[in-house]
């Protein structure tokens, strides 16, 4: 079968343009996998290169992956794609939790990981039988939807083949490759959808596995680990970081932890020497008010001091903060940007709270009648989309201003002075965004206006 692959780009203003682009893996190992099966695969990724709709109309089967934010743009192009006779299979995070809505768009949609099922899936869309077979599987016949039961059945990561990034349009031009070494989250942060998805029991890729993936993208600019957790394991990831050490790969990463990772000078310092030069940090709040509200079960001094720590090994900080819960003011929001500052991080989102389904926080909100809206390309974080105890109007102003103040010319110049080509080129990038995104918000500030009187 000839099988194209679409992930499509955000509708609007986000951190992660064509420029850092990190991508997502589900597509491509799916592709993968049904590549070695015989199918001639393509995938476009719409950050990296445009859709060509020409070849799409050739296609025996479409599969789409999306976030939520970039569901409307997915629900738009399965439809289109579903209007010319052909198949589409519809998954991701936002499919996930939603399938009820997701199957008035495509054919068929696979909930949770679809590495299991993908190669079931096929030979049923071949034969036109056993689709009831297939765990977790939404799908329409003879005009009617049918609802297969879920269960969650977490894949062996080492089972399934390295991902072919090749089969991905214009792949040369990334400048980011994404390795996961380990998937799902033991914790269950409020607002966050990774456990919907991936679940809360850890699995690993082995050591070796890990290495031969690195060794089959270099050389490389850059590795990104996005694992949710990379140290969830520490000893485990000390065992990896000594590995990736003998085998003297000589790369450049980074990756996303908790703030305990830095309590362990150790696993720091293996990290540093195994060629780490940032971690993205979910910080969340510097109100400790807010940071029970989450349950995230950690402190502001966690905070400051794996910052400090990290800081002290030369690797460098992304601070990742969410503001908009109930226990914050507006004094919140510009204490994160103080804070920011005082403790040197090296760059930082900060984030409007978004209730995603399948999260906790969407479910709460929903029952208490305080979401705005449900555009999903709105669901990115740099949006307002529920009635927050801060006039939802002023949350979207003070985020933008908060993140403003952080990327500001002066902070800038600040760089300049310490000759931190680094620091400059971020603030700047950061700077250019910020201002984008200024622009982007008026009229959207208007329609918060308009939806809360």
């Amino acid at each position: 079968m000839k099988i194209i692959g679409i992930e499509p780009k955000s509708p609007h203003i986000h951190i992660f343009t064509k420029y850092a682009y990190i991508m997502r893996l589900g597509l491509v190992l799916l592709g993968t996998i049904l590549k070695k099966s015989g199918h001639d695969v393509k995938i476009f990724v719409e950050e990296m290169s445009k859709i060509d709709w020409e070849e799409v109309s050739k296609a025996d089967l479409v599969m789409i992956s999306t976030i939520t934010s970039t569901t409307t743009r997915a629900y738009d192009f399965a439809s289109q794609i579903s209007a010319r006779g052909i198949p589409v299979i519809l998954g991701g995070p936002h499919p996930t939790a939603m399938p009820e809505e997701a199957i008035n768009y495509a054919d068929f949609v696979v909930r949770g990981e679809g590495e299991d099922v993908i190669l079931s899936l096929i030979e049923a869309i071949k034969t036109g039988s056993g689709f009831e077979k297939i765990n977790g599987l939404y799908y329409k016949l003879f005009g009617k939807i049918y609802c297969n039961q879920f269960i969650p059945q977490w894949c062996v990561l080492d089972k399934y083949p390295i991902p072919d990034f090749s089969l991905i349009e214009k792949w040369g031009s990334s400048k980011i490759v994404s390795i996961q070494t380990s998937r799902g989250c033991p914790y269950n942060c409020k607002f966050c959808s990774v456990t919907e998805m991936f679940g809360r029991k850890m699995r690993f890729k082995s050591d070796r596995r890990v290495i031969d993936e690195i060794k089959l993208i270099l050389p490389c600019p850059h590795i990104f680990f996005c694992d949710d957790n990379f140290a969830a394991n520490i000893n485990r990831t000390k065992r990896l970081l000594r590995r990736m050490i003998c085998e003297k790969l000589n790369i450049q990463w980074s990756t996303q932890v908790r703030t305990e990772a830095a309590k362990d000078e150790e696993l720091v310092m293996l990290m540093k020497k195994a060629g780490c030069l940032s971690v993205c940090i979910g910080m969340e709040s510097v109100n400790p008010e807010s940071l029970k509200e989450a349950k995230k079960k950690q402190s502001v001094e966690d905070i400051v001091n794996s910052i400090k720590s990290f800081h002290d090994f030369g690797i460098r900080v992304h601070g990742m903060f969410v503001i908009g819960f109930d226990s914050d003011d507006i004094n919140t929001i510009k204490k994160t940007t103080r804070f920011a500052i005082k403790n040197k991080i090296d760059s930082v989102q900060i984030m409007i709270l978004t209730p995603l389904p399948g999260t906790p926080v969407f479910e709460e909100l929903k029952q208490e009648g305080r979401l705005l809206h449900t555009d999903w390309s709105r669901y990115d974080a740099h949006h307002v989309v529920f009635k927050s105890k801060i006039y939802p109007e002023r949350l979207q102003i003070e985020a933008i201003k908060a993140t403003a103040k952080f990327y500001s010319w002066w902070q800038i110049i600040k760089r300049f002075v310490r000759l931190d080509s680094y620091g400059i080129t971020i603030k700047f990038y950061g700077h250019n965004l910020t201002q984008k995104w200024k622009k982007e918000m008026k009229d959207y500030i208007e329609e918060l206006k308009d939806k809360i009187k």
